[in-house]
């Protein structure tokens, strides 16, 4: 079973490291590709231990022999649970993040383990997870250890500035994939905080004529993806101030909660603060690539 991924074309790919919080990405793995029919490809990358004196980074043959032994036991188990799922592996010494995002170019979905929930600061994300976040070329799946609404809505957070084209339309497709109704939640280009502050009622008219233009041009953006997905029943809900607290709400009650990956200020190799709230809270959270070169 130890394939490497070949192209691009109907594969979930799925960060594994034998930890609770691995075993339930591959969960979700599974439930995603037996709705895609694609296949699962499982990615186990082992850090190699450079920098220790006097060892070598690779593996040695009886370790590496366990490791696949190991995992190729979890994989029958999955098929035995799971008939007509299809499940590939691979092995790799390189930096988990590096290896993950490498194979992002050659899958069209990626699921990872959210950790532990820590009740004084939320949802804490992995650090590979946080690592490989920014950089993924696809739409990458963070699951935390909450129970998520199967049959929920799908909900999609859609940045005022840019209208979040990338999270839109794969909010659309999961729609349609999942058979539920889609909910896109956007905020204002300018809050009503920063129009309070402004004393002159030309400059308070001039921040709601530009929140006017935006909601105009992102809902006509909306209409002309939603042509493509004449079967999906979608509501457009705009909020008077920053979405963040609305999409975490809407997620309790959601089948799976869809961010952009950078907001109109972002700098590169960031995530956006609504998209960082929403990966802290929500059960089951999509980021969707913004600006990748294959866009």
């Amino acid at each position: 079973m130890s394939q490497a991924l070949a192209s691009k074309k109907n594969v979930v790919l799925v960060g594994v490291d034998g930890s609770a919080s691995s075993r339930r990405a591959v969960r979700v793995a599974i439930d995603e590709a037996m709705r895609r029919d694609a296949t699962v490809h499982m990615l186990y990358a082992i850090r190699p231990l450079y920098g220790l004196t006097g060892l070598d980074p690779t593996q040695d043959e009886e370790e590496m022999s366990e490791y696949r032994g190991n995992l190729d036991k979890y994989i029958a188990r999955m098929e035995r649970e799971n008939p007509g799922v299809k499940i590939t592996s691979e092995i790799t010494i390189e930096a988990p993040a590096y290896a993950l995002v490498k194979a992002s170019h050659h899958a069209d979905l990626m699921v990872l383990g959210g950790r532990s929930h820590n009740p004084l600061a939320g949802m804490v994300l992995g650090s590979v997870t946080n690592k490989v976040l920014p950089y993924s070329a696809c739409p990458v799946i963070v699951s935390h250890d909450r129970e998520h609404v199967a049959n929920g809505p799908v909900i999609v957070g859609m940045a005022p500035e840019t209208g979040s084209p990338n999270a839109v339309r794969f909010a659309f497709e999961e729609a349609l994939l999942r058979d539920n109704d889609l909910k896109i939640i956007s905020g204002r280009q300018h809050t009503s905080v920063t129009a309070s502050l402004l004393r002159s009622r030309t400059r308070r008219q001039r921040v709601d004529d530009a929140n006017a233009y935006a909601a105009l041009r992102n809902t006509k953006a909306v209409e002309e993806i939603a042509k493509d997905y004449p079967d999906v029943n979608y509501e457009i809900i705009i909020v008077p101030d920053h979405a963040a607290d609305v999409l975490v709400d809407k997620s309790d009650e959601a089948s799976i909660t869809i961010v952009g990956t950078q907001g109109s200020l972002t700098p590169s190799g960031l995530i956006g603060s609504v998209s960082l709230a929403v990966l802290r809270e929500a059960p089951l959270v999509v980021v969707v690539p913004e600006n990748t070169d294959e866009d």
